[in-house]
């Protein structure tokens, strides 16, 4: 059988046959907003080479976080055979379908690694690397075979940027084949592979005590560039070098067992390896320690937990990345006390209120050490207002803002990058490289912002700044500008070992909006209050206000002392308390993290806060109380920042709200949805009703997954079948914040037929295996194409599992199979009737039509207790008759026609005729079918009078009489004859089809044909019923 395996319940059971699915690997799903090939490889460029352990630890991390593209998560089979020992062996194994890459399909980078990184990567997924001898088979069985392409020896060999440019290579080979073989089909060629071999602690070369242990890069012609090689140290890495991830659990001879233990089996080993003196095993094939050995590494975080700021109700989730020797153990924390069952790499919070607001940090522990993460702060945002003006700026809205410049040399000297994609963007935080996280207003995959640089982008030193008022906005009385912040600076903390100046944002309230606001008090003009403050710290004034002067420049209010500044220097309390050294690499300054800014203008008095608290205010008693607001950049040094990539500030998700209005009301559930219960194939209506400040919006879910489209208070789900049933709630939204509501609980009556196994016998049939209800009777359909469905089996549920074989099955490359109740109505199961009882049928010899080809003995139909073993009743229909020697074409009209109890039995043209019969010679049996068009109901007299058609001629319906269903000699057989679609000819006035105005006719007689010769024949008849066909 070659169709895929398909199972459907939609008021039908539905299903097919075929192979089962490949092994795959042992990863979380790649989390939103990941890191792209391109994106990755930039990131690590600066990282030294190992042994140095950066490079490799990020790469562990990106790994064991699932940021893998999707089309190495399925393992390609690989199955070889061999004969050893007399002993012929056939395995298994499975192995990703191309070299490691980090990435998505569409953006991957294939990561050269040592094997020191591979092992590890092994040890934690439940996995190995491959042997010489497995490489070629690899390649042997490869679907896409690439030539190899090289880049000339150079020192520069075991740099990322030679990675990048062989990638490049690589992939532009693979996207040529695409077409004909998809990602995912097994690829070789592109790569050396790190193999384990006992060449790893044998035949050292000189020097090289440690190896790592090479092999592979195929040709076309098969033959590989790359001898098995031991020459470099373990912790070397260049661009030829590919880590192929095999599962050790494989399959030997059908039996489940691993790579390794087969590789130390002399028995085996041959089946995988080809290794013997020359590589330094004495056994056959055998290498007694598959495997590197790298020295235990304790946990490193490598991107902690992210700030985020949330709206009451939300569900936010805490990630972190992690590298270190396998198994990590997690442990979370809350304000610094442990969170009960918090003990994933990631932690998600469902429905947070300000109750939950604070500091969430996780400890990474294990058996080589323990390490905290930087804590990640949540505010839960309770106080929103109707918005005034709004821009993420994660787009290119260039068109809606007006910039100015200025610059000490009158040289513009600034970077204003629109939407500028972070997201790869690297920054060090006490030596640690990191990356610098989506902002806490933004999404998990949100990593676009407005980048600022100034006095960076050309070699003259001078005074610099940038400014941006949002196009033709004034704002008046009270309001509030909030906004996301990244100030980035060179070197460590403090700005250590870096040089250049510091360099301020900038964002202001009340401008003009049409000119640059700096600091030189040598400017012609200037407006509006703003403040500055630096990311590093380090000098007098870290934190600054300002006020413009129409008629020059601005004023200096922290130098004049009116400011209003809590205080304006790093080192001071409040800012060592806001940006401790536990999240900030410079204790005091605000840099290299995320910050939330927010001015404030409430009846004349002006505030600064940064995350939430307040900084400076004071009474704004200048002439500008109205007007733009501002955002920007401002270097006040003439120095240039080295490097001067380090030196930069990101904005996001402004927000100028209005103050003049009550604070808006996040929604409350006022009526939840209510629980349902319905049938299969019925239909369930949820509705909501919620309180709060409108607009609102709604997004249902089943048990917590959204349902795309379901997105109005009201939802409803037509023919809902079993899968349908669970928890279905609704999340309702506005600007201030989410409410979800208790989840209403739908209850779908199950289908009565269910599906509980199938199975390809020896033979070809198909065994199905079906449960349903005691009592009931159930239709099997077969199709092999989906669209034409053709009845084949009636089964009926007596208290156990439900069996059918279908011996046709193996006469078709693919066949389906679908189940349904059936409506099933017995017309005689002779239980009532006393033995010697004459039923339903006439004695043999009563039919003129086949009395000469019968002896005058035997000549029975009645009600017998006595009959033959394996049929589960107390009364059966005893017959006997025997057939004249030399009798030609003999055949038994056995005849209903007016028989003393139950006479001429109506059933329908669209029903299955069933029952039960034991023949001590083989028969063939037919139906004759009367068509009197009666209206009598099912089982009663439908009458005498009416052309009759022979029904069920399947073996031979050109003869006559026609050759019916078979009966095989002396076991009990089911019989089942599907009325239309049984091959039908005419007995008597008939015309070879079933004809009736009513849909209904008479069961007229059964027609036998010996099929075990001439003489006596003793049947035993039991269980007539007839069951509907349906539509």
């Amino acid at each position: 059988m070659r169709s895929k395996l398909l199972f459907i319940l939609a008021g039908w059971l539905l299903l097919g046959i075929g192979p089962a699915i490949s092994q795959s690997l042992n990863l979380p799903p790649r989390a939103p907003g990941a890191l792209t090939g391109t994106q990755f490889a930039s990131f690590i460029t600066p990282m030294p080479s190992p042994p140095a352990a950066e490079r490799e630890n990020w790469i562990y991390a990106q790994v064991m976080s699932g940021n893998i593209p999707d089309f190495l998560r399925t393992l390609a089979p690989v199955t070889v055979s061999a004969q050893i020992n007399g002993i012929n062996h056939t395995a298994t194994y499975y192995v990703t379908p191309d070299y490691l890459a980090i990435g998505s399909d569409a953006d991957y980078f294939l990561e050269p690694g040592t094997p020191l990184l591979a092992q590890r990567l092994c040890d934690a997924l439940g996995c190995t690397l491959p042997t010489r001898k497995m490489v070629n088979q690899i390649w042997t069985q490869a679907a896409v075979k690439l030539a190899p392409k090289t880049i000339p020896p150079s020192a520069e060999m075991t740099t990322v940027p030679v990675f990048a440019e062989h990638n490049y290579m690589v992939y532009t080979q693979r996207c040529a084949s695409t077409n004909s073989f998809p990602l995912g089909a097994l690829v070789s060629g592109n790569k050396k592979d790190v193999v384990i071999s006992s060449k790893i602690y044998a035949k050292l070369q000189p020097g090289v005590p440690k190896p790592v242990v090479i092999y592979g890069w195929h040709k076309l012609d098969g033959s590989p560039i790359q001898p098995l090689y031991n020459g470099h140290e373990e912790s070397y890495a260049d661009y030829s070098h590919g880590i192929r991830l095999v599962q050790n659990v494989m399959l030997v001879d059908g039996i489940p067992t691993t790579v390794s233990s087969v590789l130390t089996n002399p028995s085996l080993a041959a089946l995988l390896s080809d290794e013997g003196p020359a590589e330094g095993t004495t056994s056959t094939g055998v290498i007694q320690v598959p495997r590197y050995s790298p020295a235990p590494r304790a946990p490193v975080i490598m991107a902690p937990p992210r700030a985020q700021t949330v709206l009451p109700g939300a569900s936010p989730v805490f990630r972190l990345l992690a590298a270190g020797d396998a198994p990590l153990r997690y442990s979370w924390r809350f304000n610094g006390a442990p969170l009960p069952g918090a003990t994933q790499a990631t932690l998600a919070l469902s429905n947070v209120q300000a109750a939950q607001a604070g500091f969430y940090a996780v400890v990474v522990s294990n058996l080589s050490g323990v390490v905290t993460s930087r804590p990640a702060r949540l505010r839960v945002n309770t106080n929103v207002h109707p918005a005034l003006f709004a821009d993420s700026l994660d787009g290119n809205t260039s068109a809606h803002w007006d910039l100015y410049w200025g610059a000490g040399n009158g040289v513009a000297d600034y970077t204003a990058n629109w939407a500028a994609d972070y997201g790869g963007t690297a920054y060090t935080f006490n030596g640690f490289t990191n990356i610098i996280p989506p902002a806490p207003n933004s999404a998990d995959d949100g990593a676009r912002a407005l980048k600022f640089t100034v006095n960076n982008n050309d070699a003259t030193e001078a005074i610099a700044a940038v400014n941006l008022y949002p196009r033709g906005r004034l704002f008046s009385n009270n309001f509030a500008l909030k906004f996301d912040l990244w100030l980035n600076y060179p070197g460590g903390a403090g700005g250590a070992g870096s040089t250049g100046s510091t360099e301020f944002a900038i964002f202001g309230l009340n401008h003009l909006g049409t000119q640059a606001n700096w600091a030189p008090a040598s400017v012609a003009s200037s407006d509006g209050v703003w403040f500055a403050m630096d990311g590093e710290g380090g000098v007098n004034t870290d934190y600054r206000a300002y006020v413009g002067n129409l008629s020059g420049g601005p004023t200096d209010l922290t130098v004049a002392g009116a400011s209003g500044l809590t205080a304006s220097n790093s080192i001071a309390a409040i800012y060592q308390n806001l940006f401790p050294a536990a999240r900030f690499e410079s204790a005091g300054a605000p840099g290299k993290n995320w910050v939330e800014v927010e001015l404030r203008q409430t009846q004349g008095i002006l505030e600064w806060r940064l995350d939430g608290t307040l900084i400076a205010q004071r009474t704004n008693t200048s002439a500008f109380t109205q007007g733009n607001i501002m955002i920007g950049y401002l270097d006040p040094y003439t120095s240039i920042a080295k490097p001067a990539k380090d030196a930069f500030a990101l904005f996001a998700n402004l927000r100028v709200e209005d103050l003049s209005t009550p604070a808006l009301t996040p929604p409350i559930i006022a009526s939840p949805p209510g629980s349902q219960a319905v049938g299969a194939g019925g239909s369930a209506t949820f509705t909501v009703t919620a309180a709060g400040s409108p607009p609102f919006a709604y997004q249902w879910r089943h048990d917590g997954t959204n349902l795309p489209g379901a997105t109005g208070s009201s939802f409803t789900l037509a023919n809902v079948q079993p899968a349908d049933g669970g928890l279905y709630d609704v999340l309702v939204s506005n600007p201030a914040g989410h409410a979800a509501s208790a989840p209403a609980v739908l209850t779908v009556a199950a289908p009565e037929v269910q599906f509980l196994s199938a199975s390809v016998l020896t033979n070809g049939q198909v065994q199905l295996i079906f449960s349903g209800l005691p009592g009931q009777s159930y239709l099997i359909y077969a199709s092999t194409n989906l669209v034409n469905w053709t009845p084949i089996s009636v089964l009926a549920v007596s208290g156990g599992p439900l069996p059918f074989i279908d011996p046709e099955a193996a006469d078709y490359p693919a066949r389906f199979y679908r189940a349904c109740a059936a409506s099933t109505q017995m017309l005689a199961d002779f239980e009532a009737y006393a033995p010697g009882t004459q039923v339903m049928f006439q004695p043999p010899t009563s039919s003129g039509s086949t009395s000469g080809f019968l002896d005058s003995a035997p000549n029975k139909v009645s009600i017998t207790n006595a009959f033959p073993a394996g049929h589960a009743s107390d009364r059966t229909l005893a017959v006997a008759w025997s057939f004249k020697a030399g009798a030609v074409n003999p055949w038994l009209r056995l005849t209903t026609f007016n028989a003393p109890h139950l006479p001429n039995p109506t059933i329908g043209t669209n029903q299955v005729l069933q029952f039960e019969i034991y023949a001590d010679r083989a028969l063939y049996v037919g139906v004759g079918f009367r068509e009197t068009s009666t209206t009598a109901a099912i089982g009663a007299d439908g009458g005498s009078s009416g052309p009759i058609e022979w029904v069920g001629g399947i073996t031979d319906n050109t003869v006559t009489p026609p050759k019916g269903h078979i009966v095989p000699a002396g076991q009990w057989t089911t019989l089942s004859f599907f009325l239309p679609y049984e091959p039908a000819r005419s007995f008597y006035l008939g015309d070879g089809v079933l004809t009736s105005t009513t849909g209904k006719g008479v069961f007229e007689h059964l027609e036998f044909v010996p099929g075990g010769g001439l003489g006596t024949y003793n049947v035993w008849l039991d269980n007539f019923r007839v069951t509907d066909l349906g539509p």
